[in-house]
């Protein structure tokens, strides 16, 4: 069987279990079709060891960064990062790559075979960078995208082929029976979920959920957070999830955020908004999208959602599109195309 080597700029570690954690998701559950499954990332100050699930090995690049990620980190700190990513990469042997992010196929060799995985934040950088370096990019890359607007952004930005779509899955999980302080009060419960970034809307939901006092709103910033499964949980028990990433020329354009899978394959009805891809992606599920910017139209959307009538009927559709989300749907893509690379 071959040997399967995987590069990305964030994985889970014992100080931030929700660093990169759809990353680990998707490289666990492709352990099963690989003699060997070798992890390449990087280690940032204070974070801990990074973790290794069962038939994985994970070999660490540290950096000495602070641990606050590398998205959106400047020029001097990528190439710190791709250099640090290429060395430890030098001693993996492996017959075919997956590369998270596309910059981290730069760590590679040229000749190697080389599935590079394109995801929102990823794109908004290269779009920033001058047409010929993006020309140059597309035709030395074999990539697939997250989502179909990622895959879009990319081919007008590098004048390339638009990239096949390899969406990730999320399963589901029963609630959980241990509830934060606020849920055990009378109302709906409500979650959003989120890291503290530009464009993730966090101070848009915590406004809402002011203008709603009945409402269990409970906003929880991941890193560092709780691990996924115990996030999870609370998406199982949540009566809705909310994703309120926020649209404009200056802020992210995301790809489709992990969460909206993950509380789709919990049942769990969603609302979010106004970024675009957010509002795709649940236009597609049969949820409720909110196309206006701005705490009352978010506290709008939430209060029309939870109505009885309105919230059976988001829940019945959550329910069939938690089908869809599931793994065992998204995986054969991800098979093809790995195939089709090696």
């Amino acid at each position: 069987m071959r040997r399967l080597g995987v590069v990305t700029t964030s994985w889970p570690s014992e100080g931030r279990p929700w660093a990169g954690h759809f990353v680990a998701e998707l490289t666990a559950r492709l352990a099963a079709d690989f003699a060997a499954v070798t992890v390449v990332a990087p280690r940032l100050r204070g974070d801990g060891r990074l973790l290794a699930p069962p038939d994985l090995s994970v070999r660490e690049a540290p950096l000495g960064l602070p641990s606050v990620g590398l998205a959106g980190a400047d020029a001097g700190t990528a190439v710190r990062a791709l250099t640090a990513l290429a060395g430890a990469a030098r001693s993996v042997t492996a017959d075919l790559w997956m590369a998270h992010w596309w910059p981290t196929r730069l760590a590679l060799r040229p000749s190697a075979p080389v599935l590079t995985v394109l995801h929102g934040s990823d794109v908004d950088r290269l779009e920033a960078w001058p047409a010929l370096v993006r020309r140059t990019l597309g035709r030395a890359m074999a990539p697939v995208a997250v989502a179909d607007g990622v895959a879009r952004r990319w081919a007008d930005a590098t004048g390339a082929p638009t990239p096949p779509v390899c969406p990730l899955g999320a399963d589901p999980v029963a609630a959980a029976t241990e509830l934060p302080a606020l849920w055990r009060l009378p109302g709906p419960r409500v979650l959003t979920v989120a890291r503290r970034a530009s464009g993730k809307g966090l101070d848009a939901a915590r406004e809402a959920a002011r203008r709603l006092p009945g409402v269990r709103w409970l906003v929880v910033t991941a890193p560092p957070g709780l691990p996924p499964e115990r996030l999870r949980g609370l998406m199982a028990a949540a009566d809705l999830v909310v994703v309120p990433s926020e649209a404009g020329p200056t802020l992210p354009a995301e790809g489709r955020p992990y969460v909206i899978a993950e509380a789709l394959a919990c049942g769990t009805p969603v609302v979010g908004g106004p970024n675009a891809s957010v509002r795709q992606a649940l236009l597609e599920a049969g949820q409720r999208a909110v196309a206006a910017a701005g705490p009352e139209a978010l506290a709008s959307a939430v209060s029309a959602a939870l109505a009885p009538k309105e919230h059976a009927t988001l829940a019945a559709r959550a329910r069939e599109a938690s089908v869809a989300v599931r793994w065992a749907r998204c995986l054969p893509a991800w098979r093809s195309q790995l195939t089709r690379i090696g």
